[in-house]
């Protein structure tokens, strides 16, 4: 028991310091990242499936305290869809950030590329508790801009890409990040749609 305990406090210790580092120390954090061994895997397990839950758990809890007139069965569905749709969408994030870096005359490791999207990420993730309050959830958008910034910074440690072309590949990746994070919104309502659908027909 003591154990489980420690282990518990020792993995949320370790998270807790990554963020804290991240939102805070957003130029020097990428150092530390950088001489991380950590797998792609060993970054979902110790990061990512933890901070991807915070917005679609908000949201699902945020569905009732807004009366918004879903189910339980429903929004639970729709959370847990949106849930696995973030951690596939970091893994697609990271395959742009890998294949876009030699249109802009440098290279990017499969692993380093992993990190950028994944870390530069963690605001946003955080952000998702703003769907508690689902009028204020559109805020994102500041969440957003600071995850874009700490992305920039981890550039010049994690890629070769030259000084004087980072600020363009950051603006191609961010459109191409959108443009899959629209094609996410619209797979994540129209499931939400289906499911509402199938469930009245089940009551009828």
């Amino acid at each position: 028991m003591n154990t489980t305990v420690q282990r518990c406090q020792g993995y949320l210790g370790r998270l807790g310091n990554r963020v804290l580092n991240i939102l805070f120390r957003p130029r020097a954090v990428w150092q530390d990242i950088a001489s991380d061994r950590d797998s792609v895997w060993d970054i979902y397990i110790k990061y990512l499936l933890l901070l991807a839950a915070i917005g679609p758990v908000c949201e699902f809890f945020g569905n009732f305290i807004a009366k918004t007139g879903h189910t339980i069965l429903s929004s639970f569905l729709a959370s847990l869809l949106a849930y696995l749709v973030q951690l596939f969408m970091v893994y697609m994030c990271a395959w742009v950030v890998e294949k876009l870096a030699w249109l802009y005359g440098g290279s990017v490791s499969r692993i380093n590329s992993f990190r950028l999207a994944a870390f530069s990420m963690v605001p946003v993730f955080l952000g998702g508790v703003l769907s508690l309050a689902l009028p204020y959830r559109y805020l994102n958008f500041i969440f957003i801009l600071y995850s874009l910034f700490i992305f920039r910074n981890g550039l010049g440690q994690l890629t070769d890409i030259p000084e004087a072309k980072q600020n363009d590949y950051t603006l191609m990746a961010l459109a191409t990040m959108l443009l899959f994070g629209v094609l996410t919104w619209i797979v994540i309502n129209g499931a939400r749609f289906l499911v509402v659908l199938g469930i009245i027909k089940l009551i009828q």
